[in-house]
């Protein structure tokens, strides 16, 4: 992507982010799960961007994008929750965790979840491309050819590049990665 595409990716994201957060607190009825859709359907613009023809035009795209995550989400998991309320009737003897125990799972996936926006806001703030590749490689699951050709690089390069990103992530919260699994 070249810089005149960065900068209208980053004027469209300042100009449209509370729109595209409102939509989809809209459509789920929650902010947590709202900032996921949003930053994939931003995440989705970015690859995009070339796309675009204008803010309008971004507006739109971006607005589409978030309800259609959130249709695709949704049904996936009226499939996944069918298939787990299955086995929950065929496995009632098994025994359920204590509010207390429950209490503390969920307190542990808050934290995982604070600890896994943390890392992902100072790699941006570090390094945008680190940030993109790890978010496209380990979010969208895409392959490293095709990250390596929307950002514009050899495979090889990419490599180097997440490595490098992963050894910053690994050096800066290890530390604080073993304490949150205590």
């Amino acid at each position: 992507m070249n810089t005149d595409a960065k900068a209208r990716f980053q004027a469209i994201y300042v100009n449209k982010k509370n729109l595209v957060f409102r939509a989809a607190v809209h459509y789920t009825g929650d902010k947590v799960t709202a900032e996921d859709f949003m930053q994939a359907a931003f995440l989705s613009l970015y690859i995009h961007m070339d796309d675009m023809k204008d803010e309008q035009h971004a507006e739109y795209w971006l607005l589409r994008t978030v309800k259609n995550l959130v249709i695709n989400h949704q049904s996936k998991y009226k499939r996944e929750r069918f298939t787990e309320d299955i086995v929950l009737i065929s496995d009632l003897h098994v025994q359920s965790l204590s509010i207390e125990e429950e209490m503390l799972a969920n307190q542990r996936d808050e934290n995982y979840k604070e600890f896994r926006e943390k890392i992902f806001k100072e790699l941006f703030d570090e390094n945008e491309s680190w940030y993109m590749a790890i978010m496209l490689l380990y979010c969208k699951e895409r392959p490293y050819d095709e990250v390596a050709r929307v950002l514009n690089m050899n495979t090889e390069a990419l490599y180097s590049m997440v490595y490098r990103a992963k050894k910053w992530i690994k050096r800066t919260y290890e530390k604080q990665y073993l304490r949150l699994k205590r």
